[in-house]
């Protein structure tokens, strides 16, 4: 039942599906039934570890254990159970904890002065080291359920004792009243800011600065937003959420340039607006008559975004209003394998890229990215004309490998070498392919016989453990012609950056379309790539309509682009053709 190791460990208590054992009387491991989970656990909390994927876990019994002898069974010891403990303390506080389930249950929506009293003493006797920020914890655990009174009320017994706010209390405050925004909310917001700034002297951390755009959004301040805005694209990488409350300000104020403009920072960075916006645009292009969804659309198309169905939903309400003078019909489709739509029989764009374009991409590539300067602060020079030299003496290569992504692909640890070689010899053998593996030196430590296959089959670089391969990696395979793919699951982001809008959009084409992913390697040695697809998979506009790739709620591979379209067609006023919706 179990491995050896555990044949030596001492066997103390049955939880339920578990066991616990003991090892060497210093620590105590906790292990399934089914050897499905492993944990490591301190007996004088019950804490439980768990390192599954690379991630983190702490799990806590819902009552407290001085030692595991305290534990006493129960009849809901089940095996669900186990992944359903609770923390009984909240930053080292078993009241706040208490205050955090009565917040999140909005069993209690207003306090007075003498609650707030009490409950800072009985905070305090808890956990002394809460001084400084008790009323912090407790402003952001109201906001998260948005109860704008019990802030208040919070704020004003803070003034009431002659305190002022501390600065994470009046960021978190601020966007609390954004909540609920009226004429006295968005007053007290404004002189919550200035006396940021004032007490601050302008100078704001990341997290408090997230914090005061969804506050000053509200207000007629929301431009000021834009400065805060570059600082933290400064100080780290932004998402959609940060960008999110000053364009749904800017469409509530009717500043078209500064939506526009967002949102094409939006998509210049990768990243995809959130249904908010979308929803919010459409209202915009009912309500001004310089917008029309044809603009929207083109957004997607330029930036590649993928809308979710409801709000493709709402896009065909939009267009089927009352008083549109055009009609409409909508089919939700899939492709068949030629790339045509079964409802309008027309041909989805491809990925083609002329060579002509092709040569282009080349060319800046290797001026922009392998000579660039930035690139030898991660790669050594010397190694890097020893790589080029090795690429023109062997090339052309029809796959070029990324043999780390590829080795590591599936988490695997024990069978690193085993993957890379599967891959190796699925492409060498199978598919009669010319192969370039890049790795890395260590990596020679690896089984022997795995290594020495794949030397056999592949011509093989090994660079150094600190250099950054991707280059390696586009260099060999743009090198080798524009018939030769390349396997990695890089989303090579900061290569498509540097090369520029124009040039960056070009990249991504040839990315897409060149681009083979690994999706598994069984252990019988079976293996499973997504091969790159023919069609462009974004918005795209055709005789009468638009074409709408979209992501919907059924489960598939991160890497795997959406197979389920949207074909909108515009009907004529003398002929009408009934909507076709084909279930998938």
């Amino acid at each position: 039942m179990f491995s050896r190791t555990f044949q030596k460990w001492a066997l103390l208590k049955t939880l339920g599906p578990y066991q616990i054992f003991a090892q060497s009387g210093r620590c105590f491991h906790l292990c399934h039934k089914h050897m499905s989970h492993l944990y490591y656990v301190k007996p004088s909390c019950f804490q439980l570890l768990t390192g599954l994927n690379n991630k983190l876990s702490f799990v806590y019994r819902q009552r407290n254990f001085s030692s595991l002898e305290d534990y006493q069974e129960t009849d809901d010891d089940t095996d669900e159970d186990i992944g359903h403990y609770k923390p009984r303390k909240l930053n080292g506080s078993s009241r706040l904890f208490e205050f955090k389930e009565q917040v999140d249950s909005k069993s209690i929506t207003k306090m007075t002065s003498e609650d707030w009293n009490k409950l800072e003493k009985e905070l305090l006797e808890d956990n002394a080291n809460l001084k400084i920020s008790w009323e912090a914890c407790c402003m952001s655990l109201i906001n998260s359920s948005k109860l704008v009174e019990l802030g208040i009320s919070l704020a004003d017994y803070l003034k009431s004792q002659g305190r002022s706010l501390n600065i994470a209390t009046i960021s978190v405050f601020m966007m609390l009243l954004s909540c609920r925004a009226s004429p006295e909310d968005q007053k007290t917001i404004l002189q919550l800011y200035q006396q940021l700034l004032d007490s601050t002297g302008g100078l704001l951390d990341c997290q408090t600065i997230k914090y005061v755009i969804n506050g000053l959004c509200c207000t007629d301040s929301w431009k000021d937003c834009f400065q805060l805005l570059s600082t933290l694209e400064l100080t780290q990488p932004t998402l959609p959420k940060h960008y999110t409350p000053i364009i749904l300000a800017a469409i509530r104020c009717a500043d078209i340039d500064s939506c526009i403009l967002l949102l094409h920072k939006v998509g210049s960075k990768g990243l995809s607006p959130t249904e908010k916006v979308y929803l919010s645009f459409l209202d915009l292009c009912q309500s001004n008559s310089k917008f029309s969804v044809d603009d929207l659309f083109h957004l997607m198309h330029k930036y590649r975004w993928l809308p979710n169905k409801d709000v493709l939903l709402a896009i065909i309400k939009y267009l089927k209003r009352d008083g549109n003078r055009e009609r409409w019909s909508e089919a939700w489709i899939k492709l068949d394998k030629r790339g045509i739509c079964p409802n309008c029989n027309t041909a989805i764009d491809k990925l083609d890229i002329p060579f002509s374009q092709f040569q282009k991409l080349r060319r800046v590539f290797f001026e922009k990215v392998l000579i660039g300067k930035d690139l030898y602060q991660n790669t050594n020079p010397a190694e890097l004309e020893s790589f080029k030299l090795f690429v023109e003496e062997k090339a052309p290569f029809d796959v070029v490998f990324d043999s780390l992504n590829v080795s590591l692909k599936m988490g695997q640890m024990r069978n690193k070498s085993f993957q890379l070689r599967k891959a190796v010899e699925y492409f060498a053998l199978i598919k009669k392919m010319k192969v370039l593996v890049v790795g890395r030196k260590y990596m020679l430590k690896w089984p022997e016989r795995d290594i020495k296959i794949i030397k056999k089959l592949a011509s093989c670089f090994f660079i150094e453990n600190i250099s950054e391969d991707d280059p390696y990696l586009i260099y060999a395979t743009l090198y080798s012609g524009p018939r030769s793919v390349f396997v990695s699951s890089d989303e090579m982001r900061d290569h498509k950056f540097s090369l520029g809008e124009e040039y960056g959009e070009l990249f991504r084409r040839w990315q897409y379309s060149h681009q083979v992913q690994l999706y598994k390697v069984k252990q019988n040695g079976h293996i499973i790539f997504q091969w790159p697809r023919k069609e462009d998979i974004r918005a795209q506009r055709c005789n009468h309509g638009w074409h709408i790739p979209f992501e919907n709620e059924e489960p598939r591979p991160t890497w795997q682009d959406p197979s389920s379209w949207l074909c909108l067609q515009k009907k004529s006023t003398s002929y009408s053709r009934r909507s076709k919706t084909l279930k998938f």
